[in-house]
């Protein structure tokens, strides 16, 4: 009967929204009281939760454009030859010791009594310099900066910056590298994202060499990473926090007001019972709502 063909779809369209609430993860569907915000306005931020299963956590985490310096390593002042990892502002891990260097002439600022890390193309063909403690890149976003010299590189020879989420220091991957060059210092800078945004980031610098007469060099120094600060705020469906009525569903948290010009970014993180958890928008906190607040 062809009549009836829209209510059988819209049947099966309800059964498989209802499968989906069975098994899968709680739905989040979010929006904020006010869409451009001025000076002085707080924004509340409500989200509608559909779970089969009892909502057990609801949390907004924003953030108003602070950051936290999570790492930084200048390489102090000593001169080693070879260097071991040891005397710097953070430890770290040379394998093997023997190409690298803590010498004067490898300090980016040219400062009186300070130093930069200098690797050697000549001393090994392959070579890694570990951060030996892990990092806590956790918030909105994070960047990592850093400056590098490159003296005579051949296609044999250079460098990759490298991390690995894991905090196992096995599954590193690539984000920056250069071979076959030669420059002044110069920065170079890198976003981290998703599951790079965790409490326990391993990261190292990988060098390759031709070994031998090579003449390559390599300077590295004045290594940063900079996190942008994130506040956690529970969301409450008690009918007090601009969520409608108690017990519907719908849960509340509100962002304080910022200053003009200010960009809040912002994601929503919901929990069931079976341990089931969520995130809105899909991605954060790689990905998040965000507004600039007007004068």
């Amino acid at each position: 009967n062809r009549r009836r063909a829209p209510h059988y779809r819209e049947f099966f369209l309800e059964l498989l929204e209802s499968k989906r609430l069975l098994t899968g993860t709680p739905s989040i569907n979010t929006s904020r009281s006010i869409v451009a915000p001025a000076v002085g306005d707080s924004v509340w931020v409500t989200s509608k939760i559909t779970d089969a299963n009892p909502i057990t956590s609801v949390k907004l985490t924003y953030g108003q454009g602070g950051t936290n310096t999570a790492f930084a390593e200048t390489f102090g002042s000593q001169v080693a030859k070879p260097w071991t990892g040891t005397g710097a502002d953070n430890f770290w891990t040379p394998s093997p010791s023997n190409p690298f260097q803590l010498a004067a002439a490898a300090d980016y600022l040219a400062a009186t009594n300070q130093s930069g890390l200098q690797f050697n193309c000549k001393g090994a063909t392959s070579a890694t310099l570990a951060a030996t403690n892990s990092i806590s890149t956790a918030g909105l976003s994070a960047t990592v900066q850093f400056y590098v010299f490159a003296k005579s590189l051949t296609a044999a020879d250079g460098w990759a910056f490298q991390v690995d989420p894991t905090g196992t220091g096995n599954s590193y991957t690539t984000l920056l590298s250069e071979t076959n060059s030669s420059h002044a210092f110069q920065q170079y800078s890198c976003v981290l994202t998703g599951n790079q945004l965790t409490s326990n980031l391993k990261m190292r610098f990988q060098f390759t060499g031709g070994g031998g007469t090579d003449a390559g060099i390599i300077d590295l120094d004045q290594i940063t990473v900079s996190v942008a600060t994130a506040t956690n705020v529970t969301m409450l469906d008690d009918g007090q926090h601009h969520d409608g009525a108690a017990g519907d569903g719908t849960y509340g948290a509100q962002i304080p007001a910022a200053a003009a010009g200010a960009t809040v970014n912002y994601y929503v993180t919901a929990s069931d019972n079976a341990g089931n958890t969520n995130v809105d928008p899909t991605g954060a906190p790689g990905t998040t709502y965000s507004y600039t607040v007007r004068a």
